[in-house]
């Protein structure tokens, strides 16, 4: 899953400059939180963020160039982390390029240019972190239409309650040894992964229908929900006449195995 930073949502969202800086704090804090779930552990941006105005007349540069100047310890750890997460590469693509090419929200608002434009072109649901009150990306997703792709929902969260919502946690299930084994005339699989292992392979998975699919160190895993977003899980081989196994190896192929992160299709 690609993540993005909506640079739309800090347009106007602070009356000062010190609003301001709290706003891009509690932003790139919940942005770094992304990095176990997202595509190569990165988050994508538009190369106008920085140009935003988070205040009436201050952008998003401006702000963190005043910030510099208060010569304070916490404004500079703050500044310093701010422009770590916030203001590095990667860049969002900007694929609607041609005049008829069109990005557009439900409301029909054009999204050219902007982080969208990029996750128009994600595999699965791409997510956007958003500031935290801007009311007009409070909810859980963000439909867009595009010329080229179609319609597709963008995930979006705020804050890491939000984050904590759509993060997929491995549980293991003792049924599942380290080896295969019969019980009662039934064949057990394996789930041969230690915890933390299960959890990074649960974590670069590709969610088909109700089951995640995950390709880790050569061998593929498939996860099954019990609860919310927690899932056991056990060793597989995949089958060609399984329509979800071929459709998570060829996501997985085109990815080159990468660590792609959670994939919502």
């Amino acid at each position: 899953m690609k993540v993005y930073i909506n640079e739309l949502s800090l347009v106007g969202q602070a009356a000062d400059n010190d609003e301001a800086m709290g706003i891009l704090f509690n932003l790139a804090s919940a942005v770094a939180k992304t990095r176990g779930i997202s595509f190569e552990q990165k988050a994508y941006r538009s190369r106008t963020l920085g140009d935003k105005l988070v205040t009436g007349e201050a952008t998003v540069r401006d702000v963190l160039f005043s910030s510099s100047n208060k010569a304070l310890i916490k404004d500079e750890r703050q500044r310093k982390f701010i422009l770590e997460v916030l203001l590095k590469k990667p860049y969002s693509e900007s694929n609607h390029v041609d005049q008829k090419d069109s990005i557009t929200n439900a409301s029909g608002s054009c999204l050219k240019d902007t982080c969208f434009d990029g996750a128009a072109s994600s595999v699965g649901s791409p997510l956007t972190v958003s500031a935290q009150n801007c009311h007009s990306y409070q909810l859980a997703s963000t439909q867009i239409y595009s010329s080229i792709w179609g319609e597709k929902r963008v995930l979006n969260v705020t804050d890491e309650s939000g984050l904590s919502e759509i993060v997929w946690i491995f549980e293991h299930n003792p049924k599942h040894r380290t080896a295969a084994y019969s019980a009662s005339g039934e064949s057990v699989s394996a789930m041969d992964l230690c915890e933390s292992d299960a959890q990074s392979a649960l974590s670069n998975g590709i969610m088909v229908d109700s089951r995640v699919y995950s390709y880790f160190n050569g061998e593929w895993y498939q996860f099954h929900c019990h609860q919310g977003n927690k899932f056991h899980g056990f060793k597989i081989d995949l089958e060609k006449n399984n329509v979800e196994h071929m459709k998570a190896l060829n996501i997985s192929e085109s990815l080159m195995n990468l660590p792609y992160g959670q994939i919502f299709l």
